[in-house]
């Protein structure tokens, strides 16, 4: 009797273990998810927007709700005027696609890093 109780009780660790170990995986994709969409709707804000194109102003609409709905973050009327009528300031600082960057950096081959071309100043 003791040896079913003691099987009952492993099986049930070994069952409530799997659950929660994949309801955080599930989480954690679900939440990756969010972060890529709110990634998206951004880039979408960033660019200019153009009065005439119909289509471009419901991309827009449509980006102001992502970054709502999955950041959890609530527009006034305001904001989302601006959101709507004005692009997001953004000014990358550093980027190789920059010629500032790739007069003085050269990629590594075989890698994602970047390392200085000789004879030139950081």
């Amino acid at each position: 009797m003791d040896s079913i109780r003691v099987a009952a009780i492993a099986f049930a660790g070994v069952v409530l273990g799997a659950l929660i170990t994949g309801y955080f995986q599930w989480s954690s994709s679900k939440e990756q998810t969010n972060i890529r969409l709110v990634e998206v709707a951004i880039g979408v804000l960033r660019a200019k927007p153009i009065e005439e194109e119909e289509h471009l102003k419901a991309l827009r609409n449509w980006a102001i709700k992502v970054v709502e709905d999955r950041s959890g973050t609530q527009f006034t009327q305001q904001e989302r005027q601006a959101l709507e009528k004005y692009a997001l300031p953004y000014e990358p600082k550093f980027s190789p696609w920059s010629p500032e960057f790739s007069d003085k950096f050269a990629p590594l081959s075989g890698t994602d890093r970047y390392a200085p071309l000789p004879g030139k100043d950081k």
